[in-house]
């Protein structure tokens, strides 16, 4: 039914292509945020993009992008990131389970949801121009964007740190010329109820400067009723104080732009329910009621209440930043630019997982003592902190036909994780187990250095309709890890890298362009900081070649757009990890390793004005990944794995290692992608204009372990399947108040059709998991802006 479901939207999609007349294959890229949803126009709005770190057309920029404008964020009431991959194909997000604030994110099948600091993401996140290094603060609140960009594919000349797989750049809301502001306020189901206020100083006299300042509070109860606690604690619950504030000052051919952001959540993570186990552990959980302690029952079907889950302290998450951009006209054709940032965040997220008062035997057969746990499996507490300061200089220029970017980045990064596991180890088919406590205690220090350089021909005698680029990125990382427990290592790591990118675009029409180009991508090597004694903590650099050809076009007087892309990734050394529970020493934690793969695919996206008031946008992605070398370790005994090859060595032959690339998965990967949406703007009455919409976004199966192995065997238990999630929206906007103040009135829904599917899943060994989804939510926003 899932696959039929994508085979629909992707026919639904060429239709739309075929029927507005195009010749060309079913290939696309970038998305716009139509101007007639709001206006009524007949015709799709420029979108400005910033993917070449200078403002550009969208439709004239050799690159996949898709633009999120902000009145498309506010219709699809997107309060984070999550949203965003709901619109640009070949992107998908997941929660971090145990976590508030992280998530995952994944473009072209290449993702990362790890929260240690030995690791860094493929995915870059971009704060008007500012690299965030972690993903630890991925699910902070978005406050008045102008627009996000995702950049699919390898973004290693200009925006090189680490974005082998692409890039999320978020561009914060420029400060209007005049007096003005805007109050908002929701409510809606689970008492979800937000409330955020922004006021634009408009010029200070003759100052020459701007500012606006926001603030917005939201919470809401969980999802997950657990018994014994209150609704504003359980398992999704959370509370998010915003403020943000962006300054702007011109001064002739000086501009400068200050902004500030800070984010504070707190709360309790989702829930991972027990979907599976080993008869130990069944019998271990069944064991509890005889002993005086709760029950809980195994199930793969999703629970939504629950008796008895464990208690914990609220989750808090600390995330703020401020940047200083400086730019300088020195001339015509040359301009300078500075952007210097400070950033970080903390974490206290402890995470108890299972009954609240489970009771089991603990030590040996013959002499059991009855012990009580908070939950089967636990990290409390838990706690980390990160510190960042980056500086980037940029030389922005002409000469003749050439335009080009020149420029230096240094970034620096501290960090501290503390986290105490425990959890009942070596159960026993009588129902014994150790009471299991192992520590994680480290101190990360990661500096980079990178120099850049980009230029770009229009030759005048093509009448600049040809364009060639080159560009290159050297740098140079550094890496420190001084941990103390649960082993006892330090460690330094320095690599450096070479980036390159090519590409020749060709303006057939002012309303048609074809591109190519050649790129390489680089993500810096890290520590496996859970890795046990008697196994090197370092994992190498991920390198890649990106093969990329696509279209953008219009036609119709911009009644019809459609871009496309298809894409052929190589990677060396591409960086994987699964997490595997510490053994009752403290031993093991996760397998860090590189494998090669290769990835192919492509991404189609059109948006289309046939009448005024109405549009209609589609959208797909397809991405087939595949192992070329996986290895890990030989299993417990020296055993080669069913469906692996042995790796051997030059001592004897005898197998060190096994290749598994015939049955290694791909994590989070969902092969295909697609969404569809129509929306209708109706002729406009005196008290206002109403409007409706609705998306529909799909999103293929999905699995949530690397590999199967003794100690890990629930692969097939914890992978997700496919889904797919319809929302709509009515509103009545331009609703007149006094002087200029308009007010909108809107009631929308998610997950309309009731959903429920594993957003994460994790194989524990003596038991695996899944996070489920959130069920049928319904809200009103009212607003007001003045």
């Amino acid at each position: 039914m899932r696959n039929l479901a994508f085979r629909r939207l992707l026919l639904a999609s060429a239709a739309l292509a075929g029927g507005m007349g195009s010749a060309h294959a079913a290939l696309a890229q970038g998305a716009a945020a139509p101007a007639a949803e709001r206006s009524g126009g007949a015709a799709l709005e420029e979108i400005v993009v910033t993917a070449r770190r200078r403002e550009e057309n969208l439709q004239a920029t050799p690159v996949a992008i898709t633009a999120v404008s902000a009145e498309t964020l506010e219709a699809r009431h997107a309060v984070n990131l999550t949203k965003v991959a709901e619109i640009a194909p070949n992107m998908a997000t997941s929660k971090v389970t145990g976590s508030l604030g992280s998530a995952g994110a994944w473009i072209r099948g290449v993702g990362f949801i790890e929260t240690t600091l030995g690791q860094d993401s493929g995915i870059g996140i971009y704060i008007d121009g500012v690299y965030n290094g972690r993903n630890n603060i991925a699910l902070m609140d978005l406050i008045t964007p102008e627009r996000v960009e995702v950049l699919r594919g390898p973004q290693g000349t200009l925006f090189g740190r680490n974005t082998t797989g692409g890039a999320i750049s978020i561009v914060s809301r420029t400060p209007g010329d005049e007096f003005g502001g805007q109050v908002r306020a929701s409510y809606g189901s689970y008492k979800a109820n937000s409330a955020q206020v922004r006021i634009d100083s408009g010029l200070l006299g003759n100052s020459g400067i701007k500012l606006s300042a926001a603030y917005q509070h939201r919470q809401e109860n969980g999802s997950v009723d657990n018994k014994l606690q209150p609704s504003n604690n359980d398992p999704d619950a959370i509370r998010s104080n915003a403020f943000w504030v962006k300054a702007v000052g011109e001064w002739g051919k000086l501009n400068a732009t200050l902004s500030a952001d800070y984010n504070e959540l707190t709360g309790a993570p989702n829930y991972l329910q027990i979907v599976a186990a080993p008869p130990a552990t069944l019998n271990f959980l069944a064991l509890s009621p005889t002993l005086g302690g709760d029950s809980y029952t195994v199930t793969s079907v999703p629970q939504y209440t629950i008796p008895s889950l464990a208690t914990l302290r609220q989750q808090r998450v600390w995330a703020q930043g401020m940047a200083l951009t400086l730019n300088y006209e020195v001339n015509d054709h040359l301009s300078l630019k500075s952007i210097s940032s400070v950033r970080g965040y903390k974490r206290d997220d402890s995470s108890p997982n299972g009954p609240a008062n489970l009771r089991g035997n603990t030590g040996t057969v013959a002499a059991p003592v009855i012990t009580t746990f908070n939950g089967i499996y636990a990290l409390d507490p838990r706690a980390s902190r990160q510190h960042q300061y980056t500086e980037e200089v940029q030389a922005l220029g002409s000469v003749g036909d050439f335009e080009y970017v020149v420029g230096g980045f240094y970034f620096h990064e501290d960090g501290w994780e503390f986290g105490r596991t425990k959890f009942p180890a070596g159960i026993t088919a009588a129902g014994t187990a150790i009471n299991s406590v192992s520590i994680l205690d480290y101190n990360m220090v990661n500096k980079s250095y990178a120099g850049f350089g980009q230029v770009n021909w229009k030759p005048a005698f093509l009448d600049h309709k040809l364009e060639l680029t080159g560009g290159l990125r050297y740098t140079k990382d550094e890496k420190n890890l001084d941990q103390r427990s649960t082993v006892v290592r330090k460690a330094k790591l320095e690599t450096n890298n070479t980036s390159l990118l090519g590409s020749v675009n060709y303006q057939w029409t002012e309303d048609f362009m074809t591109y190519a180009r050649y790129s390489t991508g680089y993500r810096a090597g890290g520590f496996n900081v859970r890795a046990g004694a008697t196994t090197t903590p370092i994992f190498t650099p991920e390198k890649m070649r990106s093969y990329e050809t696509g279209f953008k076009a219009e036609m119709l007087n911009r009644r019809f757009r459609l871009n496309g892309a298809a894409f052929y990734n190589k990677y060396r050394g591409l960086q994987l990890g699964q997490f595997v529970p510490p053994s009752a020493s403290g031993a093991g934690g996760s397998i860090a390793l590189n494998a090669d793969a290769r990835y192919r695919g492509f991404e189609l996206e059109a948006q289309a004005v046939p009448m005024d008031g109405l549009t209609l946008t589609a959208s797909v992605g397809y991405v087939d990944p595949k192992y070329e070398k996986f290895p890990q370790p030989l299993q417990p005994g020296g055993v080669v794995g069913a469906g692996c090859k042995p790796i051997t060595g030059s001592a004897g032959g005898a197998a060190i290692a096994m290749d598994c690339a015939a049955i290694g998965k791909f994590l989070g990967v969902s092969k295909r992608t697609a969404s569809a949406g129509a929306a209708y703007v109706f002729p406009r009455v005196s008290y206002g204009e109403w409007s409706i919409r609705a998306d529909y976004a799909y999103r293929s199966a999905a699995q949530w372990s690397l590999f199967n192995l003794p100690t890990t065997p629930f692969q097939a238990q914890i992978a997700g399947k496919a889904y797919g999630l319809l929302s709509g929206r009515i509103a009545l906007s331009d609703i007149p108040l006094t002087g200029n103040a308009k007010a909108q009135l809107s009631v929308y829904g998610e997950n309309l059709t009731n959903e429920h599917y594993a957003v994460q899943g994790i194989d524990f060994g003596f038991m695996a998991t899944n996070a489920f989804s959130k069920p049928r939510t319904f809200g009103v926003e009212v607003k007001a802006d003045f």
